[in-house]
């Protein structure tokens, strides 16, 4: 799925995924921006499976949209993970503050 704070691609596991599925099904139906997220989610996700040799294909209009064609760099994230054009990551990284790591490091409890 795109992700909702970056501009790449983010992946987790199903354990991790489905109870925010099931809270999400909770959103009534007269919540315009809930059902327009909901609407967004399930029209920009897919559920992946890993082939015999541990590899993954991801609809080529999300890798349209994360700007990946030949080469990706993949980024560890706790329980999931990220796929980014790997001149986005780079642009990103060279526009963060210089103190960025230590306020994540803060709110994380470190």
């Amino acid at each position: 799925m795109p992700s909702l704070t970056a501009d790449c691609l983010a992946a987790y596991p199903m354990r991790l995924m489905a109870p925010k599925f099931a809270k999400a099904r909770e959103i009534s139906m007269t919540d315009s921006a809930g059902q327009m997220f909901l609407r967004l989610l399930a029209s920009q996700s897919e559920v992946l499976g890993w082939d015999v040799q541990g590899r993954i294909r991801v609809k080529d209009e999300l890798l349209e949209r994360a700007g990946i064609a030949e080469t990706v760099t993949l980024v560890g994230k706790g329980d999931g993970f990220e796929l980014w054009n790997p001149k986005r990551l780079a642009a990103l990284k060279a526009d963060m503050p210089e103190d960025i790591l230590a306020q994540g490091a803060r709110r994380a409890g470190w």
